[in-house]
């Protein structure tokens, strides 16, 4: 079974990642990625007030409403944890992001 999973920051569009697709990512790929996801993290803070009408992005609290909804009317998406060390603060920790 091919599992495809979104890594979602609140308030950016999710960036896919395939495990199929991406295994030969070689370790300095995944570092500038990484560095880039920080980057991008950094030069948008998360949100405080909601600007989905205005700019379609949501703040964690809308994101944890949106995914608990999905969730619920969509039982093929769960939530997920994640490694701890991955976790970010503004989330609840058993709510990470959303996998399908």
């Amino acid at each position: 079974v091919e599992h495809t999973t979104f890594f979602f920051h609140p308030t950016l569009p999710p960036l896919p990642y395939n495990s199929n697709e991406n295994r030969n990512i070689s370790i300095d790929n995944m570092s500038v990625l990484g560095s880039l996801r920080a980057a991008r993290e950094w030069a948008y803070p998360t949100l405080t007030k909601s600007a989905f009408l205005e700019k379609g992005v949501l703040t964690p609290e809308e994101f944890v409403q949106a995914g608990d909804e999905l969730v619920y009317k969509c039982p093929t998406w769960a939530w997920e944890g994640g490694e701890v060390s991955k976790r970010k603060a503004y989330l609840p920790p058993n709510k990470q992001y959303l996998i399908t």
